[in-house]
């Protein structure tokens, strides 16, 4: 309000044109539009959510007394009540994300229920996997039609519940095929929010619930258990590394990079692993080879992460920086170890390097662009991996003690040198 008698004072004095009025004022109304009150959307949701649960709990009291007449008005009422107050909200308050929000929620949840109960009322049979797909399958038009970021948000962390039920929750071990269908439908619906709204909390939110749903569905798209998963989730932190640096590295919210910050957690945690020679010696892996790899489903699903992560690295091409995210191709390092022929004291050294490749690369991109954080992460790995492999060799308590000292040292040094570099460049930039 304030700003628009600003601009009317401007308007009246002389100050601006009635032209440069009318944009600035279009301006500030776009820019209320984008940025609703978070706490008012955040009241109306969970207000839906109580009213839908309040409501099944009172159907629930004395259900088994009632005639199949009364339980089919329970079943469809909140859902006839959700579509009438969608349809107000889409009539009467299109530009209010409050209401479309919070009608979107209770219609989600009202259809569950009424899938639920008709299926009780008329004793219709079938699996928790297959009412979780039609429950997301009915609620996902909703995203669209309502333009809902909470119901899109809702819908992904259903179809990440029908996939792990369905993949080897309910004793069938079946491959959720519906899962990946639904998820490319919602992919539209993310972009256009990536576009318009890319400061949205409900974006982050968005980045964090599709890359924990791959997280979680990944080994449902196995049909028998495999020691070769593992690769798989190489491949994908490898992608979600490249993604993120390829759309979220320079984000003013860090938080929001959950790709990133998944691909750094999972694959250095996944290369420590490998860094052991038990791994490679336990007895899964005794008349292990190559060709059985090759020939696996893994190694299909890690071809196809490979080629989009190859695809998006070539069309992308002239804007990643390959001497400071570079380093995050390594995490595919372990899927060419597993097709080669090399043996399990080869396939430990390799790793092995690999993590302090790893650790020096990202050493020389912290100190390069100046920042402690991922200093200190190249420092951390190193260190790590000195750690583990002096307790993994037989070296005396003398010089392990002497090379941890050192190590404490360049950590020290690294850090007081690099905030006496930064602080230089603050007083120059004076």
């Amino acid at each position: 309000m304030a700003i628009r008698q600003d601009l009317q004072e401007l308007l009246d004095k002389g100050v601006i044109e009635r032209e440069v009025f009318d944009k600035l004022q279009a301006f500030y109304s776009n820019k209320r539009k984008e940025k609703p009150n978070l706490m008012l959307l955040v009241f109306g949701v969970i207000g839906a959510i109580l009213v839908g649960a309040g409501l099944i709990l009172l159907i629930a009291h004395n259900w088994d007394d009632y005639p199949n007449a009364i339980k089919l008005l329970c079943a469809f009422g909140p859902l006839v009540l959700g579509q009438m107050v969608a349809a107000y909200s889409i009539r009467n308050k299109p530009e209010s994300e409050i209401w479309k929000e919070s009608s979107a929620v209770f219609l989600y949840f009202a259809i569950g229920a009424c899938i639920a109960l008709v299926a009780q009322i008329y004793n219709i049979s079938g699996d928790a996997g297959t009412f979780f797909l039609t429950w997301n399958l009915l609620s996902l038009p909703l995203v669209f039609i309502l333009s809902s970021s909470v119901n899109s948000l809702l819908v992904i962390a259903g179809l990440t519940n029908y996939a792990m039920v369905a993949g080897f929750l309910d004793g069938n071990y079946k491959i959720p095929y519906g899962y990946s269908l639904l998820v490319v439908l919602i992919i539209p619906y993310y972009l256009r929010l990536r576009h318009d709204r890319k400061d949205s909390v409900l974006l982050g939110l968005h980045n964090w619930f599709l890359a924990i749903s791959a997280l979680c569905v990944l080994p449902t798209l196995m049909e028998v258990k495999s020691s070769f998963l593992i690769i798989d989730y190489f491949m994908l932190f490898g992608l979600f590394a490249i993604v993120g640096e390829l759309f979220f590295a320079d984000h003013k919210y860090a938080w929001f990079n959950s790709f990133l910050i998944i691909a750094e957690l999972g694959g250095i945690c996944l290369l420590f692993i490998l860094s052991f020679d038990g791994y490679w010696n336990d007895s899964t892996r005794a008349n292990w080879h190559p060709d059985q790899f090759v020939n696996s489903f893994e190694s299909a699903v890690s071809i196809v992460f490979l080629l989009v992560a190859g695809f998006l690295l070539w069309a992308y091409r002239k804007v990643f920086h390959w001497m400071q995210s570079g380093r995050y191709i390594l995490f595919f390092a372990p899927f060419f170890v597993y097709c080669l022929k090399l043996s399990s004291d080869q396939c430990m050294i390799v790793i092995n390097l690999v993590i302090l490749s790893f650790g020096i690369w990202t050493i020389r991109v912290g100190a390069i662009q100046k920042k402690l954080k991922v200093l200190n992460l190249g420092l951390s790995v190193i260190s790590l991996l000195i750690f583990l492999r002096f307790f993994d060799a037989d070296i005396s308590f003398v010089w392990r003690g002497i090379i941890f000292l050192l190590l404490g040292c360049g950590f020290f040094a690294a850090n007081y040198f690099m905030n006496k570099k930064l602080k230089q460049d603050e007083i120059d930039s004076k």
